[in-house]
């Protein structure tokens, strides 16, 4: 646990010195996870489209294939999110109280 505390202290006197520093890392933690996101179900989609668009019959274990990626790209970053809302939740409970 020390070893935590003590990444925190480091971080919090070299970057976030301010409320506002604070809120604006937080916040852009989770806009990141949702960008990579949206790059991840893009370039999926993007894939699928030129399967479809190859003039050949697409083999439908390619398309299963790209089908089962999204899903494990999605739920990865989805659960990502979800413990970055919770830490963000955290410190700022943490701050304001």
């Amino acid at each position: 646990m020390s070893f935590f505390r003590s990444i925190y202290t480091s971080l919090e006197q070299s970057f976030f010195q301010t409320l506002t520093r604070k809120l604006i890392g937080n916040i852009a933690v989770l806009f990141l996870l949702q960008i990579l996101f949206f790059i991840c179900i893009y370039f999926n989609i993007s894939e699928l489209r030129n399967l479809f668009t190859s003039g050949t019959n697409p083999d439908i274990y390619l398309l299963n294939g790209v089908a089962d990626r999204a899903i494990w790209q999605a739920s990865i970053l989805l659960l990502l999110s979800t413990f970055a809302i919770i830490g963000s939740l955290l410190f700022l409970r943490h701050l304001m109280v």
